[in-house]
């Protein structure tokens, strides 16, 4: 072995030294993290994003206050359904079963109970989720609330939507600290995006068949 061959070797030797070291290091703190965070006290995660949109806000709002319309703008909602009688009026303290459906099969059909907190037109809707029947968002969290506020522009409307959780335990905590925003983004079903550019509402009511000679 000549000079060359062992001043290499001998460098390959101390760099997987320092790199070994470098990890057993930041072992260390993400499980020193990992515990404090752990056993510290619930925090509340937030998620707040804005969207421009073309559309005035009561053109906006047609698509937010009707509930039948709410499945052409939040992600794997099938239909919204409530003992309220006129389904294009919602008023504070409304309860609706967000009838959600499962993504190309890869999640069993549940349903979400929510309570309307605040409704006022052409400015928020201020929704509290109360129950979910596939028991995932509660066995994390003990609090889940949604808020859509649209807020007129020279050119539009800014629709801004926030997701709001208070954690249960030390997984959520630990969640929250390291992915929050991915997490908050999972637990947030209104699309700002799809709702921004609704320039069509139309009902999800079926079409009833008519018979032959009925025309």
């Amino acid at each position: 072995m000549n000079v060359l061959e062992s001043f290499t070797m001998q460098n390959s030797k101390r760099s997987f030294k320092v790199l070994k070291l470098s990890f057993l290091i930041l072992t260390a703190i993400f499980i020193g993290a990992s515990i404090y965070f752990a056993n510290g006290p619930e925090v509340r995660l937030q998620l707040t994003r804005e969207i421009h949109s073309d559309l005035s806000r009561s053109r906006i709002d047609r698509n937010l206050s009707a509930t039948n319309r709410w499945p052409q703008w939040f992600n794997a909602l099938q239909k919204v359904e409530s003992a309220q009688k006129d389904p294009q009026q919602l008023t504070p303290g409304d309860i609706l079963t967000l009838v959600m459906q499962s993504k190309k099969g890869l999640r069993s059909p549940f349903q979400l109970t929510a309570e309307v907190i605040e409704y006022v037109p052409e400015k928020i809707l201020h929704l509290k989720i109360l129950t979910d029947s596939s028991e995932k968002i509660f066995k994390l969290f003990d609090e889940l609330e949604w808020k859509v506020e649209l807020r007129e522009t020279q050119n539009g409307t800014i629709i801004k939507g926030t997701a709001t959780a208070h954690t249960r335990n030390w997984r959520s905590r630990l969640l929250g600290k390291f992915s929050e925003k991915i997490i908050m983004n999972q637990l947030f079903y209104p699309n700002l995006i799809q709702l921004s550019t609704l320039r069509q509402p139309f009902s999800v009511n079926p079409v009833p068949h008519l018979a032959p000679n009925s025309l």
